[in-house]
């Protein structure tokens, strides 16, 4: 008898058999998927290993110096440690990135997430001097929308990039301590994608002396993209001079990034630097005409001139207040001074919180705008010059012409001329007059008839008649001196002031121009607005023989060793069309 077979077939079993079977197919599909993944696609999953741990990272380039006409540096590069974090490597699970953001928030004393906020209203823009208040409220929204921070909470600034640029640093906070850099350092281990580096900050150091004039960094927003050139910019890393020097040179000051690869592990640490390094190029240096001693003693004469006038009068007159020196030769400014002021460091941070931008933008005399050439109000007294020498141009005085000041000048009725009863009175600062002046008296003393009469004319019965220039002859002198444009200071926002007409008055306001519209100009008054820098020029150009220079704030432009990358020569404006004598006169 066989007994082979219950034998075999006791330690037969289909269901072994086929599990068997199984796991030679899965074993066989292994060993083929390792022969392809090893032998056959090697050397492409090698490639695609190494991608993945590798990264392009561009190397900051150091912006330009600025110095005073001296060499005395205004602004530096100031070293400081930063916190950065690479949202790639923040941990995929919810909870565990919310850890990191807990852990820095509360080393960092930072908050996690941030509760939105109103926007700021904007005030359209107007015409004349009934608007120059709107038109400055215009600007100054701007201004607060494009410095409005990033955001002061860590998953908010996280999130702006986080999409974009997952792979790219960005930057949760700067100015680390020492003490609390190294503390992050040697967490980040359980921080998957913090880190800490080494960076450069803008330092203002002569803060709030020269921030009018030198401006700060701000945010790249969208609508810049058009105009910065491609391939230079990191739009939500980077940051472009706003106003001021750093606006108007930016070209010139920002430098040339350098570029490393980075091997990194798989939570977002450096392990080394793989290949060469193309080292950045730094920023030209740029130098002012700025003298810095003159601007200290400028500021706080000025300071001190408004102290005074407030104290004076018991009560807060004002705080605004502008001091400029320039050389009328060159049309170089060795001081300009804009109170109030702010201190350009407070831009310098990567977040601004929302009160220090408040005590700032709610400020009612707007120490963000350099009053010099940004705004335009009435020239007042400062205007008569004009009227004056074009007066003395045109003939209708001589230096010895008198002008009789009885304190008040007539303006008849034009329904009922004769009754001077109906007149109206445009009087001078002083009531009681000055009584006869020529020209040179009437610039000293200031005395308003005297331009009434020679800016309008004056023609009431029974007194002598005097035939004045009349506003299209004044307006044409005014235009002639500078007022009504720019003068072409090498800074941005320059305010073009306004010269008014009676074809203006007629289609904005739908009323006819008057002859007290013509008086009001005269002294400098009514529609009229111009900048205390377009003021200045114009005196300038009179001590200058009439030939007016533009404005210049930029002397040169040299590399980082020194040599010259471009320098500004004093550049004339115009010849002002006023006879040597006349000018002498005035």
């Amino acid at each position: 008898m066989n007994e082979s077979g219950p034998l075999a077939r006791r330690f037969y079993n289909p269901r072994i058999a086929l599990l068997l079977i199984a796991a030679l197919v899965v074993f066989g599909l292994f060993v083929l998927r390792l022969w392809e993944v090893q032998i056959v696609r090697g050397e492409e999953f090698r490639e695609r290993a190494v991608q993945n741990r590798l990264r392009l990272e561009a190397i900051a380039a150091p912006r330009g110096i600025i110095y005073d006409r001296n060499g005395e540096p205004l602004v530096r590069n100031a070293p400081i440690f930063q916190v950065q974090i690479i949202p790639a490597y923040l941990p995929e699970d919810e909870a565990e990135e919310q850890r990191v953001f807990q852990r820095l928030s509360d080393l960092l004393d930072m908050p996690i997430e941030s509760l939105p906020v109103k926007a700021s209203v904007v005030v359209p823009m107007g015409h004349g001097a009934t608007s120059v208040l709107d038109g400055m409220k215009f600007i100054y929204d701007r201004l607060a929308e494009k410095l409005d921070a990033r955001g002061c909470c860590i998953k908010d600034i996280v999130n702006e990039v986080r999409s974009l640029l997952p792979y790219e640093p960005v930057t949760i906070k700067a100015g680390l301590d020492r003490e609390l850099a190294l503390r992050l350092a040697e967490e980040s281990y359980r921080l998957p994608g913090v880190r800490v580096s080494a960076a450069t900050a803008r330092e203002y150091i002569s803060g709030t002396i020269t921030s009018g004039v030198l401006g700060y960094l701000r945010r790249i927003e969208p609508g810049d993209l058009q105009l910065l050139p491609e391939d230079v910019y990191e739009p939500d890393t980077d940051r472009i001079g706003a106003v001021g020097v750093e606006g108007q040179m930016e070209d010139f000051l920002r430098g040339t990034k350098g570029q490393r690869t980075v091997e990194e592990d798989v939570v977002g640490r450096e392990i080394r630097t793989v290949g060469d390094i193309v080292p950045p190029v730094p920023g030209h240096n740029v130098q002012l005409t700025l003298d810095l001693g003159l601007q200290q003693l400028t500021y706080d004469a000025l300071a001190e001139q408004l102290d005074t006038l407030n104290r004076r009068a018991g009560r807060t007159v004002t705080e605004r207040g502008v001091a400029i020196a320039m050389n009328p030769r060159t049309g170089e400014i060795l001081a300009m001074v804009s109170l109030p002021s702010y201190d350009n460091n407070l831009f310098s941070k990567p977040v601004i919180r929302q009160a220090e931008l408040d005590a700032i933008t709610s400020d009612p005399y707007l120490p963000l705008i350099n009053h010099a050439f940004q705004s335009a109000f009435p020239p007042g007294s400062t205007f008569k010059i004009v009227p004056a020498a074009a007066a003395l141009q045109e003939g209708i005085i001589t230096p010895r012409t008198i002008i009789n000041d009885p304190g008040v000048i007539l303006v008849p009725n034009q329904y009922a001329p004769d009754n001077l009863a109906l007149a109206q009175k445009f009087y001078g600062w002083y009531r009681p007059g000055f009584g006869d002046q020529n020209v040179v008296q009437a610039l000293q003393h200031s005395v308003n008839v005297f331009f009434y009469k020679i800016g309008g004319g004056y023609h009431v019965p029974n007194e002598p008649e005097f035939d004045g220039l009349g506003i299209d002859r004044l307006r044409d002198y005014t235009l002639k001196f500078g007022f009504g444009e720019p003068t072409g200071i090498d800074l941005i926002g320059e305010s073009p002031g306004f010269v008014p007409d009676p074809i203006w008055k007629r289609r904005f306001t739908t009323e006819n121009w008057t002859l007290g519209d013509t008086y009001n100009m005269s002294i400098g008054q009514g529609y009229l607005t111009a900048t205390p820098l377009q003021v200045l020029n114009v005196f300038a150009a009179v001590a200058n023989d009439g030939i007016q220079m533009v404005p210049q704030i930029v002397r040169q432009v040299t590399d980082a060793d020194g040599r010259v990358v471009a320098s500004f020569s004093p550049r004339a404006m115009r010849k002002i069309p006023v006879d040597y004598e006349n000018l002498q006169v005035v």
